[in-house]
């Protein structure tokens, strides 16, 4: 049917000419006659007429290659859409292929995690990581939250045991998601991994600002930041925490044993009835924490801390060795226990209420974790401390007695077996 429509211009233009050869003379006396009619009396106006005729020719032939021209142009343009609605379709396609493949991907990564052979959980935790790489729009977050919640139902600190543990599996975790140096994929994330044991990771130099890490236990820190991150309830026990930044964190109720803590900083912590005990802490800031309430630090050796507009109430001191620190700075200091306590170029000038000082003197005691040496050597012996005031607020100055040292050695044995339990809280 297209083909015969072309062909109509020209049976028609065929057509034209056989009717005008056909007739040719009718048609030459009526040019003649009619280019009398229009120029009279001019002996030209038949080439006059023809030029007419051929202006009018060539204003149809103009008229016409333009609106060929016209068709041309449209038909490119409708040809121009139709192709580009075709791109568009194939790379709708190719974007929902995609995204199937990753879907696919991600599903089948997922059911890895679920096996019980460690390389194909490895595999599983580099696929998923390798897919938050490559949509970090989309699946960051995801592939975080999955992973933190993989580590917080391994690890749990009440159903599962340490031997259970997937060490190598959370170590993989850890790389890829909280180490500093780790790429950028999971920055600005939050994570939480509250009751989980984290003893036989490496957590050194990880971030872990803003977490909640509540009730968990955790090896060593080494510079790590934790800064208003959350720790209540958990434990670190024999653990170097050297240039880590607990800053602006919660902290009570948190037992720091036998761990080395230098040149860290717990400024703006929240500090009540945490435990350090048998500690190292050296070169420490404690500033601005508003109240140290019934915070241990039993058997500890503490040198060069920084304790700036702090409060200490309650504090127990007990057996530590205490050096270069200027409790003069502090804003309240009462009720506290020093007894069986070495001091060494400590400042205090202020005013102690109702504090113990029974059997604490001048030694430079460097190793305090081992009290029970220490109350052998004190006992029935008096505070040897020359402090001004401190005859006044009922402070107790006197003989450290055997009653002491067994109230002490009792309350230091009852601190070094506590575990995190449920349901329990230390009182």
């Amino acid at each position: 049917m297209k083909k015969i429509v072309k062909l109509i211009p020209i049976i028609v233009i065929l057509l034209t000419i056989a009717l005008c050869v056909s007739n040719w003379n009718l048609i030459r006396l009526k040019f003649e006659d009619f280019s009398h009619y229009l120029f009279p009396g001019d002996s030209d106006g038949k080439g006059e007429l023809f030029k007419i005729i051929l202006s009018v020719f060539g204003a149809i032939a103009v008229v016409y290659g333009l609106y060929i021209s016209l068709r041309r142009a449209k038909a490119m343009e409708s040809g121009v859409e139709k192709q580009s609605e075709s791109i568009d379709n194939q790379s709708k396609q190719l974007e929902l292929s995609r995204k199937s493949q990753i879907d696919e991907r991600f599903k089948n990564a997922i059911e890895h995690l679920g096996s019980d052979k460690e390389p194909i959980i490895l595999g599983g935790i580099a696929e998923l990581h390798q897919i938050a790489k490559e949509n970090k729009t989309n699946y960051s977050e995801v592939v975080f939250n999955i992973l933190c919640s993989y580590i917080k139902s391994t690890a749990d600190v009440y159903t599962k045991k340490a031997d259970d543990i997937n060490h190598r599996a959370l170590q993989t975790i850890v790389n890829y998601l909280f180490k500093k140096n780790s790429n950028s994929t999971y920055n600005n994330l939050v994570g939480n991994l509250s009751y989980t044991n984290l003893n036989g990771l490496d957590l050194t130099d990880c971030n872990f600002q803003n977490y909640n890490l509540s009730s968990c236990y955790l090896p060593n820190l080494n510079g790590s930041n934790l800064k208003l991150s959350k720790l209540s309830n958990s434990i670190l026990r024999t653990s170097k925490l050297i240039d880590v930044d607990f800053s602006q964190s919660d902290l009570m109720f948190t037992t720091f044993h036998y761990c080395e803590i230098k040149n860290s900083i717990f400024s703006g912590s929240e500090i009540s009835k945490t435990v350090f005990l048998e500690c190292e802490i050296e070169d420490v800031e404690f500033d601005n924490v508003n109240f140290f309430y019934d915070v241990n630090f039993s058997s500890s050796y503490l040198k060069n801390i920084s304790i700036d507009n702090c409060s200490i109430v309650s504090g127990d001191f007990s057996c530590s060795h205490i050096e270069k620190i200027a409790f003069s700075k502090l804003e309240l200091f009462g009720s506290c226990d020093f007894r069986a306590a070495s001091f060494h170029e400590v400042i205090i000038n202020n005013v102690i209420t109702s504090s113990k000082f029974n059997g604490a003197n001048y030694d430079i005691n460097e190793n305090p974790q081992l009290y029970d040496r220490r109350l052998k050597a004190r006992v029935g012996k008096p505070s040897e401390l020359n402090i001004v005031g401190v005859q006044y607020g009922k402070n107790e100055t006197g003989i450290l007695t055997e009653a002491d040292c067994m109230e002490i050695e009792l309350k230091i044995k009852n601190l070094e077996k506590w575990e995190i339990a449920k349901n329990k809280t230390r009182k």
